[in-house]
């Protein structure tokens, strides 16, 4: 390599040089990046947030109140062992259905086969439903018994009456039933029902004698009932109007098996299987009636998109990192190859320096050559 190719590398460097000083190609990890745009993100989350959990206040208020007016009732049985309330619970569940709203339907079922329903119309085929002796619902049923209180079951599939709804159940134990569950047909000579093929409880879930407190001499009598279609059990959320600016699902993380999804109540712009992004999480349990829910909600139409200013300054740092790296191997190239220069360089002025000092010998020692 000349003295002339030499100096153009050294050119080059000091270019680099220049590059990096002026151009910012050493990155600054304190670069100032807007911090505005994710404080918009953090308001909004927040705001979708409370908005949700209004949502979902309602929604656990509408359930406590229906859940109350089992206890009502559940009050009167224990009195005179039903009689008062079986002969008056047309108009008893009548008046409590136009004050309670969001529920659909009242019943009552002595020794857990459904003999009244209110209001009547468009509820036959429940009639007669006797759940102790029906497989598809002995289970929940015995829970509710043992648990001696009010319990909801569901969302599920109302096969009965169609749709989709919750049932709240409220076992009722007096001191003038029987110590065992009685054969149907002992107290209803012409009851029949397509659920069942046994007027006595099914074997194996211990539904033969079901005693009430064990501080008390007290009986199964029955239960009271009622049911929720999600029409009903909605109608006071206004979710018309929330849907207009939330895209929201409530999930029962305990799906009931006649479901075949998990959610079961979801605006109008998604599915039952539609997975909302970064969506917030409002919990819904209700451990004292059975219930754990929970609400997923994102604004419509999904979150704020990024700003263009905080983009163009993520574009800045990964630009200046991408040029850091570059110029950073451009001049540790250039410097190595000055350094592999000069040495090329010294060895061939060692080599000029080696042959000029064997010339001048041989001029200044003529005989040497010639022996």
């Amino acid at each position: 390599m000349s003295n002339f190719e030499v100096c153009l590398l050294e050119i080059q460097v000091a270019n680099v040089g220049v590059l990096l000083t002026t151009s910012g190609g050493n990155l600054d990890c304190n670069m100032e990046i807007p911090h505005h745009n994710a404080e918009d993100r953090l308001k909004e989350r927040a705001n979708c947030q409370v908005q949700a959990e209004e949502v979902a206040a309602l929604l656990r208020r509408q359930i406590q109140t229906s859940a109350s007016s089992l206890f009502a009732m559940g009050s009167m049985i224990e009195v005179d062992g039903g009689s008062f309330l079986e002969s008056s619970f047309p108009e008893i569940a009548g008046t409590i259905l136009a004050k309670y709203r969001g529920i659909t339907n009242f019943d009552i079922a002595p020794f857990a086969v459904v003999k009244t329903k209110v209001p009547a119309e468009g509820n036959e085929g429940a009639i007669g439903h006797a759940m102790l002796s029906d497989p598809l619902r002995i289970e929940n049923t015995m829970k509710t018994i043992r648990a001696r209180t009010v319990l909801i079951d569901g969302p599920i599939n109302l096969t009965q009456t169609g749709g989709v709804g919750l049932v709240g159940r409220l076992p009722v134990f007096t001191k003038f039933s029987p110590v065992n569950v009685p054969d149907i047909l002992s107290w209803w000579p012409d009851w029949n029902h397509s659920c069942c093929d046994t007027a006595m409880p099914l074997p194996g879930y211990g539904a033969e004698s079901l005693p009430g407190s064990v501080h008390e001499s007290t009986y199964f009598y029955g239960l009271v009932e009622f049911v929720s279609k999600l029409p009903e059990l909605t109608e006071d959320m206004n979710l018309a109007s929330v849907q207009e600016t939330l895209s929201f699902q409530f999930t029962n993380l305990v799906k009931h098996p006649t479901m075949r999804h998990a959610v079961f109540l979801h605006s109008s712009d998604v599915g039952p299987e539609t997975d909302l992004v970064e969506p917030v999480v409002v919990s819904m349990s209700m451990p004292e009636v059975g219930i754990e829910w929970e609400m997923y909600a994102t604004p419509r139409g999904g979150w704020s998109p990024p700003s263009t200013l905080f983009l163009l300054s993520i574009s800045s740092v990964y630009t200046g990192l991408l040029l850091s790296i570059v110029t950073f191997y451009m001049k540790e190239s250039l410097c190595l190859q000055i350094e592999d220069a000069k040495h090329l360089l010294a060895q061939r002025l060692g080599e000029a320096h080696e042959a000029l000092t064997s010339k001048e010998n041989r001029a200044a020692n003529p005989s040497t050559g010639l022996s």
